[in-house]
């Protein structure tokens, strides 16, 4: 037998440069709102109350930094600000591209995962300051990195005050003190990436500048308030700018209103999906008849230059299951996945104030969309008002896993737990904040009201399968407004009597005060259709039963106008009956 002979090779294997990795991942996170709502994320993960967004055009002192080639970095930058300090756990994490605990951390939504990363889409050289720590980051390794070491560098407050706190000077705009060692918030400082930057950078060849900022505002000027009304802690969102010769603007405040209110809301919920999913889904298993739902009202304030309104919503939010416990089951394999699912779902109706005196409430003209806690992709089919829940997103972020085609079958768990939501979670939640509207919203607004039942006629799937079960709830609910004579009642559709179809609405409306129940005002026909491809069964008044109740026993072959039904002395009514 030969001797084995070693050989010693060299080393070879797979590997990816960090800067390359970054640019592939900021692909998925557009500019603009898609910044704010990541570190928004962060925040309310955190357990953050509020969000301040800066804009800081000055130039800050050169000379004393803990690294010369932090010099080109101190002009102007983007900031974040939030109310909560990093834990041990968070600096560990936010150092670990791609990587999180968030299968096991309940109400979480992803906490430092992919999502700081589109820091990178403003700045090659993010960096922030928490509790005693200051860190920046450096990909490139061109201003704290070193060859051979990390691409990154962390230092004490206290140390940095004392040899190099020039470059801390830069972060008073979000709040630190001079000289202080503990920072009892956190701020993410952006050095915008300039033109010179962009041309040599391997992450973004775009350069961040005053115009993407102004564009960030006016969206968020827009709907920045729909940030907010999943969030599970943020109540407020602060925009700002520092001129370049120092002066303070704010620049926008979206506050809200009654913050004990909907903290108290919000704090039930999280308690209810806090701790280990695993544990808490064998809890929710026996309680499936007593998991936590709530609705309210979330009224913002929106402030800035020229603007001065009040935003309100109705909100639902909780936990729902199904009889069969198909939500639970998907749950369960989810988790085998490693990944976070919870059947945690809301949803929510813009409301406008009837007047500028009153703070009476009608239903707002809307289009729904999609929410995973904040803001999806826009969905090509219209969504009758907001839906929100735990879904499952492609690698974009920004879409639901809803192609099971794309997926291995082990992996097409994820489309049928977004099913499965679509089914049954999110139809409770939108019924739970449709219901919450009667009666007085709703009276001041009926039409608007009932553009709030979705139509499943026209809808594709899987939004079709959403709108159907949606209908069957909303059915045996008591929401449709009925009037016979002068009173109004609430009834369920399903136990409504509809008028004969050839009657026009002249004449239902002289039934209806002659004392036959009908609803008031009529259905739309579109809701009517809709219920019947649902399959949810509507009733009209048979020609036998209308005659019967016109039915009297006062002699014929009197004038019209001594008719004994009142909707008898009009010949129209007469014709048409």
């Amino acid at each position: 037998m030969e001797p084995w002979n070693p050989i010693v090779g060299e080393s070879f294997g797979q590997e990816e440069r960090l800067t390359v990795r970054l640019r592939g991942l900021i692909r998925a996170y557009p500019r603009s709102v898609g910044i704010v709502k990541e570190f928004l994320q962060n925040a309310d993960d955190a357990g953050a109350t509020i969000l301040r967004v800066i804009w800081d055009e000055r130039e800050h002192p050169r000379e004393l930094l803990p690294d010369p080639r932090l010099a080109p970095l101190q002009g102007p930058a983007l900031l974040f600000v939030n109310d909560q300090v990093f834990r041990p756990a968070d600096l560990d994490a936010i150092r670990r591209i791609g990587e999180s605990s968030k299968a096991t951390l309940g109400p979480k939504t992803g906490r430092f995962g992919l999502g700081f990363n589109t820091a990178y889409n403003v700045s090659d050289h993010p960096s922030f300051v928490s509790g005693g720590w200051a860190v920046a980051f450096d990909p490139h390794r061109r201003s704290v990195g070193r060859d051979g070491e990390g691409s990154g560098r962390r230092w004490a407050l206290a140390d940095l005050w004392q040899f190099a706190p020039d470059w801390l000077e830069a972060f008073t705009a979000g709040g630190l003190s001079g000289g202080a060692p503990e920072h009892p918030a956190t701020i993410f400082r952006l050095p915008a990436r300039d033109a010179a930057q962009a041309s040599s950078s391997e992450i973004c060849g775009e350069p961040f500048e005053r115009e993407h900022f102004e564009q960030m505002l006016g969206d968020l000027r827009e709907a920045g308030d729909e940030l907010l009304l999943f969030a599970r802690n943020v109540l407020e969102l602060v925009v700002e700018r520092f001129a370049a010769d120092g002066e303070h603007h704010e620049l926008l405040r979206i506050a809200t209103v009654d913050p004990g209110e909907v903290a108290m809301r919000r704090a039930a919920g999280n308690a209810a999906v806090e701790g280990d999913i695993a544990e808490n889904i064998a809890a929710w298993r026996i309680a499936a008849d007593d998991l936590t739902q709530t609705t309210y009202r979330h009224v913002f304030a929106v402030r800035g230059p020229g603007l001065a309104e009040r935003r309100a919503w109705q909100v639902a939010a909780g936990l729902f299951v199904d009889a069969v416990g198909e939500l639970l089951g998907l749950n369960e394999a989810m988790l085998r996945l490693h990944e976070k699912a919870l059947p945690w779902a809301g949803a929510a109706i813009r409301l406008e104030l009837r007047d500028a005196d009153s703070d009476a409430l009608a239903i707002a003209s809307q289009r729904g969309k999609l929410f995973c806690t904040f803001p999806l992709a826009e969905q090509a089919e219209a969504l009758p008002l907001h839906f929100n829940a735990c879904f499952d997103l492609d690698s974009s972020r920004r879409q639901l896993s809803i192609d099971g085609s794309a997926y291995a079958e082990a992996d097409r768990v994820r489309v049928a737990w977004n099913l499965a939501l679509l089914r049954h979670a999110l139809p409770q939640a939108a019924a739970l904040a449709i219901a919450a509207l009667v009666p007085e919203v709703a009276s001041a607004s009926v039409g608007r009201f009932y553009a709030l039942w979705p139509d499943p006629v026209r809808a594709e799937e899987p939004w079709r399968t959403l709108f159907t079960a949606l209908l069957a709830l909303l059915a045996e609910l008591p929401l449709i407004r009925t009037r016979a004579g002068q009173a109004l009642a609430w009834e369920a559709l399903a136990a409504t009597r509809l008028p004969p179809s050839l009657a026009g609405p002249d004449l239902q409306e002289a039934l209806r005060d002659d004392g036959l129940r009908l609803p008031d005002p009529d259905l739309p026909g579109r809701l009517v259709r809709g219920a019947d491809a649902a399959g949810v069964p509507t009733r009209r008044y048979r020609p036998a039963e209308l005659r019967e109740w016109l039915r009297c026993e006062a002699a014929l072959g009197v004038p019209l106008a001594e008719a004994p039904r009142a909707c008898l002395r009009e010949r129209a009514n007469i014709v048409d009956l």
